[in-house]
């Protein structure tokens, strides 16, 4: 029995680099030619393995969540002091955004401000903003039930505190502010959690 033709790319490395250069060059500044380039793969197999162009996006999307937001997020639920836990969060985050091996800021912050996406895709892009704010809001009620935050505290506007911080730092990131600057941003931004 035929096992079949084999795959002339290998898809997850594929997906890397198609990643790659839609964070380097925005959605809307990638074309088919630079994603078949540096994937090294034709037109018709990009179609035939990840479909159109707003597919292969928001398969890149899933890959960055995976592959890059998930140690920040990881924090928040590793750390038992809730100071530590957001601090953790930010500075990770910074250490992401200013990697001189990836590109600059974050893949979906990056893109939010797009208004000419298409729909699913922007769709996916805003719960994928959203779910760090709702990692930030669980965490910040838990630290309040736990009694380490003041009892006059919003879990919730702390969560959007923090939610708008990361999407300025991944902005400031992207127009080449280094690391130091922005880790001494998040200690004084820190400094809102008014601890017991």
């Amino acid at each position: 029995m035929s096992t079949g033709r084999p795959r002339e790319f290998e898809k997850t490395e594929a997906l890397q680099k198609a990643l790659m250069v839609f964070w380097k060059q925005g959605y809307r500044g990638a074309s088919l030619d630079d994603l078949t380039s540096a994937m090294g793969i034709s037109r018709p197999s990009l179609y035939a393995a990840f479909g159109d162009k707003s597919t292969l996006f928001l398969a890149t999307v899933e890959l960055y969540l995976t592959e890059y937001i998930s140690e920040a997020r990881n924090a928040l639920s590793e750390e038992a002091d809730i100071k530590t836990a957001v601090e953790r969060f930010l500075r990770i985050s910074v250490r992401q955004f200013t990697n001189p091996k990836l590109p600059s800021g974050c893949l979906v912050a990056c893109h939010l401000s797009d208004v000419q996406l298409d729909q699913a895709v922007r769709h996916r892009l805003v719960m994928a903003a959203h779910a760090d704010e709702t990692l930030l809001t669980a965490r910040l009620t838990q630290a309040l039930s736990d009694g380490q935050l003041p009892a006059s505290e919003s879990p919730a506007e702390l969560a959007a505190f923090f939610t708008c911080l990361l999407s300025g730092l991944s902005q400031s990131a992207r127009t080449g502010s280094s690391r130091t600057k922005l880790d001494r941003i998040v200690s004084r931004a820190i400094s809102v959690l008014a601890v017991k």
